[in-house]
Parts: structure tokens; sequence; C-alpha cells
């Protein structure tokens, strides 16, 4: 069994989309129809009429459903199925709902608002085109569109295209959110590189983490998947009976992150060609022996947010509390090396108060009268607080302040 392990690598990029698995959603059909090419989709068939009186009767020619094998991601193609009106009445066609935006049914066939009807005479047959792109990533593509019909026996007919696209690597899960984690204790966690191609085939060239200021506190391991543990690890028997190879992803997470809000991202990139890096996003809670309360403060995400400030007259200040307990809450200091702005925010600590099991420290911040028009807090653009302690375990506290001075 191969393994790798990287460790403390950061690089700052944009936390893109992974790659995901595509959402079938229903969607309004007109925008699913393009021209097509064929100069009347309508013609007189050959056929005679099996004797049907009274009423239309509709028949799909070659079929409802088209599989198209096994292609590529990214790959696109299309269908023509053939309709005909085996009654002695006129078929009337209207366009319905469609699964997705890569399956649409060809303009110059249909009325796109769906409200003129079209029309087979008897005996005559009907080319309807569905095209699509195969988006979709180690999962069985099953895409349709629908037709409305006056038929008594059929009133909808749903055309549908299947298939496998069989396009890779796919990380399962692409998130993985930790409800809390202990800053003493760390945590692991797994995730899957599934892949379309078999083990020798490809490589993992590398794994860098996003968030530079945390990375040390991750370490990723990988490991080769036999095809048994392949099998065993596989969301469904879909995956299962696609997949070719894997590549099992270890994160640990290392004692001594700072309390608050975790977010950390894992990108991987491989030998594939044509395919993107691969992110996994990490996201959690983190609790220590330090801790911060206060009013208009925020400890899921370690904001203050602070009220509007008349800026010529006004001012504004806030007291929160620094909590520290356990066996170090008699000893843990704190000092402030970093505030920004600066010259909007006044930051100061109180005095110490201890009891049998915790100790408290104010944290006041001021943004004084007279200060000039400024606005913190959009587009993550948040001042900062930084504090620095010798708490064994939590070495920094981060906290971040939402202000208007009007």
């Amino acid at each position: 069994m191969k393994t790798f392990v990287w460790t403390g690598v950061a690089l700052l990029f944009g936390v893109g989309t992974g790659l995901v698995v595509a959402t079938m959603e229903h969607s309004s059909s007109g925008e699913h129809f393009v021209p097509n090419s064929a100069p009347n989709p309508s013609s007189r068939s050959d056929n005679p009429i099996t004797g049907v009186k009274g009423y239309p009767q509709i028949e799909l020619v070659n079929g409802e459903t088209f599989d198209f094998g096994e292609e590529p991601r990214g790959a696109s193609g299309s269908h023509t199925f053939v309709i005909r009106n085996r009654g002695d009445k006129p078929l009337e066609l209207l366009i319905g709902e469609t699964t997705c935006k890569c399956t649409f049914i060809t303009d110059g066939t249909f009325d796109k608002d769906g409200e003129k009807p079209t029309i087979v005479e008897p005996g005559e047959t009907l080319e309807v085109e569905l095209q699509w792109v195969a988006e979709e990533m180690l999962i069985k593509f099953s895409q349709s569109a629908t037709l409305e019909t006056n038929d008594p026996d059929r009133s909808t007919v749903r055309l549908g295209i299947t298939g496998i696209v069989n396009q890779a690597l796919r990380i399962v899960p692409d998130r993985i959110a930790w409800p809390t984690l202990t800053s003493t204790q760390g945590a692991d966690s797994e995730a899957v590189l599934f892949c379309g191609e078999q083990l020798d085939e490809w490589e993992i060239l590398d794994v860098q983490f996003g968030v530079p200021s945390t990375s040390d506190f991750f370490e990723v391991e990988i490991e080769d998947l036999s095809p048994e543990k392949l099998a065993e690890l596989a969301p469904d028997e879909n995956y299962a009976s696609q997949v070719r190879s894997g590549r099992l992803l270890k994160i640990r997470v290392k004692p001594g992150l700072p309390f608050g809000k975790l977010h950390q991202s894992i990108k991987v990139t491989t030998s594939m060609k044509d395919v993107d890096d691969l992110i996994l996003n990490l996201e959690g809670y983190v609790i220590a022996d330090i801790s911060v309360i206060g009013r208009n403060f925020n400890p899921g995400n370690n904001i203050l947010s602070m009220s509007a400030i008349e800026g010529e007259n006004g001012s504004r200040e806030f007291a929160l509390q620094l909590l520290v307990k356990g066996e170090h809450r008699a000893t843990t200091e704190f000092e402030i090396i970093e505030v920004e702005p600066a010259d909007v925010l006044k930051v100061r600590l109180g005095e110490k108060l201890q009891s049998a099991k915790l100790t408290r420290i104010p944290l006041i911040i001021h943004i004084p009268a007279g200060t000039p028009p400024i606005a913190r807090g959009q587009d993550d653009d948040c001042g900062l607080i930084r504090l620095k302690t010798n708490h064994p375990d939590v070495t920094e506290v981060k906290l971040y302040v939402e202000f208007i001075v009007k």
C-alpha cells in the first residue's frame, strides 16, 4: 500500500466549488429550445393507419428512451425521437417540463410558450431532437423532456436520455463539518477520491491548504484503496458499479487551533488530464479553555457588531469579557498585538477578576468622537483585534469588529 503525507503546505486561493454531483432540478422548459436545422420535422409516414377511429393515437417509433452508453464528462450529443400519429384525428403536442438545462427540445418544432400545440396529422410523423451535455461525474446520467398530448390513452409522454458519465474524479464528501472541535484534542476524518480510471493510470501530485494561518494544524495522509475497500466505501451501488479505483484521504486536525469558527480547505491536484483540482472544504467550531462573551458578540464567527455612530459628536464603547477556565486560568495573560484600523478602534484590557473556577478579563473597544466616516464589515472587511496569550494550548485570539461611523 502506498502512503503519502502532506502537512503544513499552504496556498492562497479562492475556494471554488469543488467538483459536484449534478442536482436534478425542474425548470422552465422555454429556455431549453434552440433552432432545428431540419427544414421540416414533420413528414408523411409510409405505414398505414392502424384503424383507430375517432381519436389520435401517439406512437414512439424508435422508443421513448435513448441510452448513449458511456461518455466522458463534457461530451455532448443528440438523439432524434420519431413520433407517429396512428389515430384518425389530429394529434396535438405541447412542450412540458425538462429535468435540466443540459437537455432540450429543438425550436421550430414546438411553441416555446407551451400555448400553441404542434399538430401531427393522421399517419404523419414528427421528429423531436433532444440534445445534452454530460456534465455529471461518476453517476448515471438521466435527463428527460415531457410532451403533453391529446391522446386519451396517453396524456403525457416522457422522452429520456440515459447513460454513464465516466469522468475521472470525484471527492466524497466534498465538505467535512465538525459541530465542535476541542482545541486540546483535535479530530480525524476521511474523504475518498473516486476515479473512473485504473489506479496505475493516475496519481496525486500535490495537496495544499487554502488558509495559510491555520495550515500547520492539519495533516493529510493518502492511501491507495483495494477493490474490496473501494466497494465498501462507495456511497451506493451506482458508484460501486462505475468507479475503477480510489484513494483515501485521511485528514488529521492537530491540537492547538484557535477557538472560534473554523474554515479550511484542501486542494488536491492529480495527473488526470482535463480535470480541475478537487476542493475539500473543512468547517467547524473550536472550543477551548478561552472564550469570549459580550453584548452584540457572535461567538460562532467571533464578530462584534457595533451599531452606527455619529462620528462628529458621538462615540461608542463596548466591553467584552475574556473568560479563562481550566488549570491555567490563574496564570493566563493577554497582550494586544494588533488592531486594525488602529486609528479608529481604541482597545485596552481591564483588570483581571478571578474566582474559584474562572478568570474574567474585560476587553474594552472604543471609537472616539470626531472619527471620520468609515464602514467596516462588508465583504469580509471587518476590523481586527488580535491578542497574544501565554496559554499552552491557545496562543492567539482573533476578534472581528463590524462598525459604521457616519
